[in-house]
């Protein structure tokens, strides 16, 4: 089984992580299995990648690097970065105007 976390902020501002276990994931009417190195036949797969950083976004980025851009056109990253206290039950929401040297 998979797991699940519930967290709880307590009076002191600390953070309680309670783990639960999770059998199954469902998407609509489609219902699969939680813990895919776990299944059988699965002992060889060594990770499942996903990446989602080649993005019209970025393009746009590199473009304006190279100076093949409209300075009318004003490009702004927003996304979510990691949280380093330890009491964080959240990412860090961000944004940035990428012309900025900040």
């Amino acid at each position: 089984m998979g797991m699940f976390t519930i967290t709880d902020a307590n009076a002191d501002g600390s953070l309680t992580i309670l783990p639960q276990r999770v059998a199954t994931h469902h998407w609509g009417p489609k219902e699969v299995p939680s813990a895919f190195f776990r299944l059988p036949r699965a002992e060889n797969v060594s990770a499942v990648i996903f990446n989602s950083s080649a993005t019209v976004s970025k393009f746009n980025r590199i473009g304006r690097m190279a100076s093949f851009d409209s300075r009318r056109v004003k490009l702004v990253q927003r996304g979510f970065a990691i949280d380093h206290d330890p009491n964080a039950s959240a990412p860090k929401a961000f944004l940035r105007v990428v012309d900025d040297d900040s």
